[in-house]
């Protein structure tokens, strides 16, 4: 708050000062208010010159705001050397968004190419076919299924898989891969909540 009475006395003083407005949109992201941040960060943002960190924020700010195709636009021109994952990502997620699966595909195999030993790369896949028009969910739930059988542990898998497997009402399947994973041994913490969580989803 003490911040921000300063910016705001900075700014009567040179209302387009770059570097108050962006500290401006920053705070207010950091406070929940994303219509505030995107008002101050609006035209300030530049990916070929801005940090990642701040156009990566940004560009959650319009994906939260229901703006995937601004954020189609701002990255048009970077994105075919972009080597960050989580700016890949996001317009990845906008270009789905936008039923643009080219593009998506394009991004997705960016970080295919960037990240070949990530998760990553497993889940955006099957959020993929989950996506898009008509969705082909079992094969959603394949690519899980086939990324669990080489990476068993990774609780990112363990969670999407259940929740695929929630969506698609295949009860008895979902109950069989939970009691897999109670028999797994030093199990990490992330997959004992993820038990417990089903559990209580199933009000036991």
């Amino acid at each position: 708050e003490q911040a921000k009475q300063t910016l705001d006395k900075i700014l009567k003083i040179s209302p387009n000062h770059k570097k108050s407005l962006t500290l401006y949109g920053v705070i207010l992201y950091a406070q929940g208010d994303i219509k505030g941040a995107q008002k101050y960060l609006h035209g300030i943002v530049d990916p070929e010159k801005n940090s990642k960190e701040l156009t990566q924020l940004y560009v959650m700010t319009q994906l939260k705001l229901d703006n995937a195709s601004e954020v189609l636009t701002m990255l048009e021109d970077t994105i075919t050397t972009e080597e960050s994952d989580e700016i890949l990502t996001l317009y990845f997620l906008a270009a789905l968004n936008q039923q643009q699966t080219e593009k998506a595909k394009f991004a997705l195999k960016r970080i295919e190419k960037l990240f070949p030993n990530s998760e990553k790369p497993i889940l955006l896949s099957s959020h993929y076919y989950s996506k898009i028009d008509p969705a082909e969910h079992e094969k959603a739930l394949d690519i899980l299924q086939q990324g669990l059988k080489d990476n068993p542990s990774s609780s990112h898998l363990q969670t999407a898989y259940l929740k695929k497997l929630i969506v698609l009402k295949k009860d008895e399947e979902a109950d069989q891969f939970v009691q897999q994973l109670q028999k797994q041994e030093n199990s990490d913490i992330e997959t004992q909540l993820l038990v417990g969580k089903y559990q209580l989803y199933q009000k036991q």
